[in-house]
């Protein structure tokens, strides 16, 4: 491999276990994109025909009223279905969505079901984090899926805040993949379930050559990730306002992991739509059969 940061990056155990977790995580996030895809594609399909041939909402109601009573009704109807269909719906935050763009297309639902601070450019539902929180906030989904997405969810969330992992905890990152994408609901729409099985177990043998652009991908993004890393340790080690005294013992320290790590990164410009499709923030799956979706960008 040309690349001699990825050779270097490879000799450590424990990096090559992080880098292994992190391509299987991206690879699974890609595989269950239709699954996501086909019941968020249900339930826009429920509320459509509950709610009935509606006009175009013309005012943006969310974002020109928070007053939701005075929404127009299309809006108005849409809401009412949505929150049928939240898990925890009083955590909705009605200003902060996109509520004409509901009707338009099903993946615009995605923003409904997600964290209300999520960054609402970053939607792409073949991300893995997005999948997992829209799976455990919308009821569409089955239930038996969710205590294996919830364990997904903190393996991909501790890889998120680390650039290195011991033995044990690679084996509980791919022991949770396995569960979710050898479930039965999942396994259903997947083009070629062996193949994907394949994939993850290559992956866990540390089988990694064959994935030489995430492997650079993951050398850059990894820099920045420690850099991002020692200045939360830095700031974690000191008292609000002070920049070089030792903490003292009970002294408050200065905000949150995230608070300081900052929000994930935005979509790229490649994962814009085209301005007619009524689809927002959003990269179609090339498993999808409906007429006239994009085919997804080559898995970065």
């Amino acid at each position: 491999m040309a690349n001699v940061q990825v050779k270097d990056m490879l000799k450590d155990e424990r990096k090559r276990n992080y880098v292994s977790c992190k391509i299987a995580l991206d690879k699974t996030g890609e595989a269950v994109l239709p699954f996501t895809e086909d019941k968020l594609k249900d339930l826009h399909q429920q509320i459509s025909l509950q709610v009935g041939n509606q006009p175009i909402c013309q005012q943006r109601c969310s974002k020109v009223m928070r007053d939701v009573n005075r929404w127009c009704i299309t809006c108005g109807l849409w809401k009412q279905a949505l929150f049928g269909f939240h898990t925890n719906p009083r955590e909705l935050v009605w200003h902060k969505l996109q509520s004409w763009d509901w009707p338009k297309h099903h993946m615009n639902l995605v923003e409904v079901f997600m964290l209300q601070n999520w960054d609402k450019a970053n939607m792409d539902a073949s991300d893995l984090s997005v999948a997992l929180t829209v799976w455990k906030k919308c009821s569409v989904f089955p239930a038996t899926i969710l205590p294996l997405a919830d364990k997904l969810r903190k393996s991909r969330n501790k890889i998120a805040h680390t650039t290195s992992l011991d033995e044990n905890d690679k084996q509980i990152v791919f022991y949770n993949i396995k569960q979710v994408i050898q479930h039965a609901d999942v396994v259903y729409y997947f083009q070629n379930p062996l193949e994907i099985q394949n994939l993850i177990t290559d992956l866990e043998k540390g089988d990694l050559f064959k994935f030489e652009n995430e492997l650079n991908d993951i050398v850059n993004n990894t820099h920045e990730l420690e850099k991002r890393l020692l200045t939360v340790a830095t700031k974690l080690k000191k008292p609000c306002g002070q920049q070089h005294s030792p903490v003292p013992s009970g002294s408050p320290i200065c905000g949150s992991i995230e608070e300081v790590v900052g929000p994930r990164p935005t979509a790229s410009a490649s994962g814009a739509c085209h301005p007619s499709s009524g689809l927002r923030h959003f990269k179609p799956s090339k498993h999808s059969h409906e007429e006239g979706h994009y085919s997804r960008h080559p898995v970065k």
